[in-house]
């Protein structure tokens, strides 16, 4: 038996290498608070 034939699962981590999610955690605290139907303060979460 090889391995793919007795793998259940593979975890593959691919954000820094194959993807760049930063942009989306700058905005994400926003746009919670925007959902909530408020207005969130200027540079609330970076100074």
């Amino acid at each position: 038996m090889n391995l793919l034939e007795t793998m259940k699962c593979a975890i593959f981590d691919m954000d820094g290498t194959l993807l760049d999610s930063m942009g989306m955690w700058a905005e994400l605290g926003n746009d919670l608070i925007r959902s909530h139907e408020k207005i969130p303060e200027k540079n609330v979460w970076y100074e």
